[in-house]
């Protein structure tokens, strides 16, 4: 599976598609704390924001809960 342009490309961080192979070998061969923390951030916000996504798509009207005009 291919990660397009992981970590924000729009953000300049990462211009080119890496292999999701690649990128558990880039966590896994980084040692500075601070780089970690702000790549789990920048996760954990569009894993959010796709949750929502979802959830809001997802949402079903419950009938008999409307208005009463």
């Amino acid at each position: 599976m291919k990660l397009k342009n992981i970590l924000k490309n729009r953000a300049g961080i990462v211009t080119e598609e890496i292999t999701s192979q690649q990128f558990v070998d880039m966590v896994n061969d980084e040692f500075d704390i601070e780089t970690l923390e702000l790549m789990k951030q920048v996760i954990e916000k569009q894993i959010t924001m796709l949750s929502t996504m979802q959830g809001i798509s997802n949402r079903k009207t419950i009938k008999g809960f409307g208005s009463w005009n």
